[in-house]
């Protein structure tokens, strides 16, 4: 004799896909970190500003990164004047972005601090060496 279970309750079955969501969200993550990893890695050997960068991935989609720089050089000339990092998303007429923001938030890493000390971590993030 076989004995029939219950099906589970609708709250059982929405913590399931919560957490099934969380398992997905963390996967994404452990893929982007393995791939920006790599990515540093080879950065880290490039021997001049010209050279281009193995781009890093977004950690919340494992996706290249929007803005992100093609060479060391371009670092330098990205938009980050603003001093701080909410003043891009203040000024809500007009559409400006601080792709040093933009790209350090891809990365989930805190965009506090001035803008050269963001462009500072910026490199370190990409895997180049501090100047």
């Amino acid at each position: 004799m076989a004995h029939l279970q219950p099906p589970p309750s609708p709250l059982v079955l929405q913590q399931i896909q919560a957490l099934t969501a969380r398992i997905d969200g963390l996967e994404t993550r452990l893929k982007a970190s393995e791939a920006n990893s790599t990515a540093r890695l080879a950065n880290s050997r490039i021997q001049a500003p010209s050279y281009h960068l193995n781009p890093l991935h977004d950690v919340h989609t494992n996706k290249p990164i929007k803005h992100f720089p093609g060479r060391e050089q371009d670092i330098r000339l990205m938009s980050g004047a603003l001093g701080s990092p909410d003043e891009a998303y203040i000024l809500a007429d007009v559409k400006i972005a601080d792709e040093v923001v933009e790209v350090l938030k891809a990365l989930d890493e805190d965009v506090g601090g001035t803008p050269a000390d963001r462009k500072q971590k910026l490199r370190i993030c990409v895997g180049l060496q501090k100047i």
